[in-house]
């Protein structure tokens, strides 16, 4: 058990299975516990109702993943200021149902959903949210692996990419308008101080640190100090929507903690994946989404190398386009890896902040409360396979000219 909310009582999730289900539903009992633990998810406080129903007669056990706007004061108004469970709800409502009826109608059974099923959805008071399928009934797990995603993993995750890129280029070209909203960036103006407080003082302490590392002596560490006064203004601009280029609906926030997969059980290989949390999707270059996929997340073996990534994604999204009827709306591979070059700076960000989380002691490091993260003294742990990893990348980024 833990300290629920108040509200998130059998009462409300009967009426909310109730809002979407025909069937006359009715909670028996209800068992809240935390979905995630400490550090697994920075935006929204995460709950699973282990849940007993009666439904048409009959009684079963479901499970659900309530996601509920955050009750942490500080962190709240950031997540608000943002209108993050606004861009959320609308995905969940609107876009990744007609993405999975897209590929549904042209190749049925072919394409796996993209996202865990949305139950219900609400804003404003008591608390914004939105109540999902529980993934791990179906076997989906969140991983950290030490060193990063092998390639099997990042191609599966590829590939799901690609195909649900192919579809919102359908919907766009079909319905332009459910995509104007999400033109508009996480990353806007106003966004400015409070993406400062987080992602600044990381990279002014990487700097520092960098500064002691025969493999940055080249001048990586100056100019890494460099980017940190400018890394709102590089965010902004790699993210930011330009109609004349090939644009998809990116899910943006493509790291570790987002992405969950499935195993056959008795080879233990990896056959599934299902994206979660979409609060900073957008409408704008596929490139966003394969840098910070890429540098936030893939073994440096692949890092080195994600001309195979971009390849695969590439083979995927052009096939998927084809299936769908819409092959000419297919960009060329050179328009995929000129993007990629022109928006570098956002897998160069995304990469140095979010690989850290793969090696974070729950247990020991402040690094998981965002509460503390927030504070002017704060200082990070940087755990000692993260060092070695950014020893290997920093020079990588800057022979590329990436710095």
């Amino acid at each position: 058990m833990c300290s629920a909310p108040t509200w998130l009582n059998n009462q409300f999730l009967e009426e909310a299975l109730n809002s979407k289900d025909e069937n006359n539903v009715r909670v028996l009992t209800s068992e809240i516990t935390r979905a995630t633990a400490p550090g697994d998810n920075y935006g929204s406080d995460m709950y699973r109702a282990a849940i007993s129903i009666s439904k048409n007669g009959a009684q079963e056990k479901k499970s659900l993943i309530v996601k509920a706007e955050l009750t942490s004061p500080e962190m709240r108004k950031i997540i608000s200021e943002g209108n993050v469970f606004e861009r959320e709800i609308n995905a969940y409502n609107n876009i990744i149902p007609s993405l999975e009826q897209i590929l549904a109608q042209s190749a049925s059974n072919k394409y796996q959903p993209y996202a865990p099923k949305c139950y219900y959805t609400h804003l404003g008071e008591p608390a914004s949210l939105i109540i999902l399928e529980d993934l791990t009934e179906s076997g989906f797990r969140l991983i950290k692996p030490l060193g990063g995603l092998d390639l099997k993993h990042c191609v599966i995750a590829i590939h799901a990419l690609a195909v649900h890129h192919a579809a919102s280029v359908v919907l766009h070209a079909e319905h332009p308008e459910v995509m104007e909203q999400f033109k508009v960036s996480g990353y806007s103006a106003h966004m400015r101080q409070n993406v400062e407080r987080i992602f600044n003082p990381f990279l002014k302490q990487l700097a520092d640190e960098a500064e002691n590392w025969p493999e940055c002596k080249s001048g990586i560490a100056d100019k890494l100090h460099d980017l940190v006064s400018k890394t709102f203004d590089h965010l902004m601009t790699c993210v930011k929507t330009d109609d004349e280029v090939f644009n998809v609906f990116c899910h943006e926030d493509t790291w570790m903690n987002n992405i969950m997969f499935q195993y056959n059980e008795e080879t233990k290989q990896v056959k599934d994946v299902r994206f979660v949390d979409f609060q900073v999707c957008q409408w704008t270059s596929p490139a966003v989404d394969l840098l910070y996929f890429i540098n936030a997340n893939a073994s440096v073996t692949i890092v080195k190398r994600p001309h195979i990534l971009i390849d695969e994604y590439y083979k995927t999204l052009s096939a998927t386009l084809d299936t769908l009827g819409y092959g000419h709306l297919s960009p060329s591979k050179n328009d995929i890896y000129d993007e990629f070059e022109k928006r570098h700076k956002f897998g160069v960000i995304m990469g140095c902040i979010l690989r850290k989380v793969m090696y974070v002691d729950r247990n020991v490091h402040d690094d998981v409360d965002m509460e503390k993260v927030l504070k002017e003294d704060f200082k990070h742990v940087f755990p000692e396979m993260y060092v070695k990893d950014m020893k290997d990348i920093l020079p990588i980024f800057h022979q590329r000219g990436w710095l």
